[in-house]
Parts: structure tokens; sequence; C-alpha cells
């Protein structure tokens, strides 16, 4: 088989940052959209029986769309075959896992009692297609990201969760209720499957030759499997909170979670995509001194600018989390409202982590980033078995954060005092602005201006009084980030 035709113009591979960006950014408002709508059509206890299904099948679509994802999108030399015998595994894969949800589920309706609301078993059911679909589409999306076709990729990914969205909302206004949300499962897959063909993308083919699969898969275990951790981490949470906690709290769970990952993915996703060519081209140019000095100095430096954007955001996310979760969900969701002030300072306060597993990677030691999302899942089971609580999310951070920081010393010669320095800052300017939100909430809440409009002043006055408190501490803290990097062995310290 020869290699695919398809061919794009440079003009389609033009800012694929921006685009890969546009693509987060379009994805996160839809899915805030359709999680508003959800809020407030469905109550606590339905939205949790609807978390812990959806949880279980994006867990079992994301292996079979990533599993081979990053070898397809990175191996060198790649052959035609190999991608075909790759799509052919994943649907084989996705094939057996639609299997096996059908009859787990089928015995778990089995035994619901007769005039019960639908469980969780019946909801996976209905959503189990968008797995073999998913499965479909895999190969296409990897082999657009290998030639950087950014551009119809984020048309054709925002497309399908436009169209899925807008159906889930349409379905909710007409009173489906739960199957909103199978709804946008299954047509969000669906659609991308078209508009993948509509944007004229690679397609591999079926091929009774998986030889070539096997081949690829060592390496795709090694370099999926701290994505595929990472990525369904809240997903299992949920799942396992729906095993030892009411739904109606798994319901409170899912909402705080959703609202902050979602922000968090937006912030994050463009940053690391950056970050990792240019820690990339510093980690190549080490030699002696002044090539560490780069490394440190270009690490240093991508963490502060991220704590600069993520912090303050998450911080005022904190603050202002019961009008926040009120305007989302239109009340009845106290708790949420609580959660989401947890969640929102736990990935406040870990940011200046974030980037280790980039700068891991930019190393030539992407074991690294598998080991500490390994480290990252055992101390969340062993949180959730001492204490089974929503806010075991929060506590395992407690472990992962001192072994991450301790990686990149051992490894990159960062230090944390070097670190500490570059986000100084950012935390101490957010903490400013934060306190004098929080004073200042109880005014605007007296008001008695809805949710919205006191989201808005308190947004506004906490971009103003971070930018103020920004600009007073930056001087003193550029010369001591600068004083730790003229130091010799300063960024080790």
């Amino acid at each position: 088989m020869a290699e695919p035709s398809t061919v794009y113009h440079p003009a389609a591979r033009a800012r694929p940052m921006l685009w890969s960006s546009l693509e987060s950014l379009s994805l996160a408002l839809v899915a805030f959209l359709v999680l508003a709508m959800l809020a407030r059509h469905l109550d606590a206890e339905a939205f949790g029986r609807v978390a812990v299904a959806l949880g279980l099948v994006q867990i079992a679509c994301s292996f079979v769309e990533s599993f081979f994802h990053d070898v397809v999108v990175q191996r060198p030399g790649l052959l035609p075959a190999e991608v075909d015998a790759a799509h052919t595994s994943g649907l084989l894969v996705a094939a057996v896992l639609v299997l096996a949800i059908g009859l787990a589920s089928g015995w778990a309706a089995s035994q619901r009692a007769p005039g019960t609301p639908v469980g969780v078993a019946e909801l996976v059911l209905w959503m189990s297609p968008s797995v073999l679909l998913a499965a479909w589409s895999a190969m296409s999306v990897a082999q657009l990201r290998r030639q950087l076709a950014m551009r119809p990729l984020a048309l054709a990914m925002a497309g399908s969760r436009l169209l899925a969205g807008g159906t889930a909302i349409v379905a909710l206004w007409q009173g489906a209720g739960v199957w909103a949300l199978v709804l946008n499962q299954n047509v969000a897959a669906a659609s991308l499957v078209l508009l993948l063909l509509a944007v004229r993308a690679p397609k591999a083919q079926l091929t009774r030759d998986l030889l070539p699969a096997w081949r690829l898969a060592g390496f795709a275990a090694w370099n999926s499997a701290s994505g595929l951790i990472n990525a369904n981490l809240g997903r299992g949470f949920q799942v396992a909170c729906g095993f030892v906690l009411p739904a109606a709290v798994v319901g409170q769970v899912a909402l705080a979670l959703r609202v902050v990952d979602m922000l968090v993915s937006v912030l994050v996703t463009g940053v690391t995509r950056v970050a990792l060519s240019r820690l990339a081209a510093a980690a190549q140019a080490v030699r002696g001194d002044d090539g560490t000095r780069d490394l440190v100095a270009t690490y240093l430096g991508t963490t502060k600018r991220l704590s600069a954007v993520m912090v303050p955001v998450l911080v005022l996310m904190a603050v202002l989390a019961e009008p926040l979760v009120q305007w989302v969900g239109d009340g009845g969701w106290a708790l949420a409202a609580s959660l989401v002030t947890w969640f929102a300072l736990a990935q406040a306060l870990r940011s200046p982590s974030y980037l280790a597993g980039t700068l891991f990677v930019a190393l030539g030691r992407p074991r690294l980033g598998l080991w500490v999302s390994l480290a990252d899942l055992a101390s969340l089971v062993l949180m959730m078995l001492l204490w089974p609580s929503p806010l075991a999310w929060v506590l395992r951070l407690l472990v992962v954060v001192p072994l991450v920081l301790w990686l990149v010393r051992r490894h990159a010669g960062i230090g944390w005092s070097a670190l500490a320095a570059a986000v100084r800052v950012p935390f101490a300017a957010a903490l400013l602005m934060g306190a004098a939100v929080h004073a200042g909430l109880p005014a605007l809440q007296a008001l008695s201006v809805g949710p919205l409009p006191v989201l808005a002043l308190g947004g506004v006055a906490g971009a103003l009084l971070y930018a103020l408190c920004a600009a007073v501490l930056s001087g003193g803290a550029r010369r001591t980030l600068w004083r730790h990097l003229a130091t010799p062995g300063g960024g080790a310290r």
C-alpha cells in the first residue's frame, strides 16, 4: 500500500499552535455549555449517575483513541502498513470492550428493581457505540497531527462537539433528561467520523496483518501510558466515588471537577505544546555551564509565565466559587461550590510542577513522567482507602508535588529555591488579590443582582488588583531570580 496521497498545502499547516489552542478552547466552551444545561435540568443524584456512566465510557474511548496515537504522531519512518495494523487493532479492542460493556450492563440492568430510575448500566450500554466510533477515527486524527494539519483537525473536532452539544441542549429542552448526554456522546463520535471525511483526512485501511501493530505496541505502551493515566485520573476518581459515596454527592463532585478541569485544560494545553519545543531545543543545546543555565532559565521562565496566568485565575475561581456554581447550576449545588474552592486552590498550588512532564520528555526521559503518573494514581487510591471523601483528590497532591519537584531537581538540576523565586510574584500577587476579593464579596452579594453580575464585577476587580500587586512585587522578584541564575549552581539549590 502506498503512502496516503492527501498532502496539505503549507497554508493548512500555518500556526499549528494557534489552531491547536483554538481546538482546546472550543471543546472546553461547548463542554461547559452542556455542563451548565445538565446542571440546570438534572438534580445532583441524576447528574452523579450520568457522570459515573460517562466516566466509564470515556475511559474506554481514551484507550482506543490514545494507545497508538503518540507513536503514529512521533515515530520516524512510519509505514502505512503500521498505521493500518494499528487501526485494525484499535477496532478489534473496541469491539471487545463494547461486547464486555454489553454483557456487564445487561447483567446489571437485570438486577435493577422495576420502577427505579435509569441506572448507570443502561446509560453505559447506550453510550458504548461511541467506543467503536472513537476507534474508527483515531488514526485519522493521529495522522493529521503527524502532518501538523491542525486547521482541518480543529475544524472537525470543534464541529463535532458543536453538533453534539447542540443536540444535547435541544434534547434537554425537550425533557430528555439523562438521555441527552447519551445523545451527546454518540453524536460527537459519529459526527467526528463524518467531518474527518469532509476535510479529507488520511484514512487507514483494515488489514489481516497485525504484526506491525505488535512492533508499535512496545513503544506505544511506554509512551501512551502516562497520558492515559493523566487523562483518566479524574474520570476514574468519579467512578470510584460512585462505589463509596451516594449518587447525589458524586454529582456534586463531578460538577466541581469538570468546572475546574475544563479551565485548567484551556490554560495549560497551549503553553505545554509551545514549551515542549523550547525545552527540547534548550536540552539539546546543553554544553557545560552555559547550556545548563539556558535550560534552567527556559524552564523557570516558562513556569513563571504559566503561573502568572494560571494561579490568579484559579485563586479567583476559588474565591468566586459560590456565585460561579450558582450561575452554572442554578441552585442546589452548595457542596459543589465548596469543592470548587478546594479543587481550584489545589490546582493553583500544583502549577509550578505542571511542566515537569514536558521537561522530562525534552530531556529524553519520558519514563519519569510515567512513574509520576503511576505515583499519582497510587496516592489517589491510597487516599481513597484511608479517607473515602471528595477531598482525597486534593490530599494526593501531598505525595505527588514533592515527588515531582524532587525529580526535577535530581534530573534537571532545578532547585526548589530557584523555582520558588520564579513563581513568587504570581503566588503573592494572587493571594493578595484573592484576600481582597474575598473581603469584598459579601458587599457584592448584598446588591442582590444575581450570580452573573457578581462574577463579572468580582472578575474585573480581581484582574485589576492582581495586575497592581504583580507590578508592585515584580521588581524585587526579578532581581532575586536573576541572582539565582547568575550564581554558579544557583538553579540546583
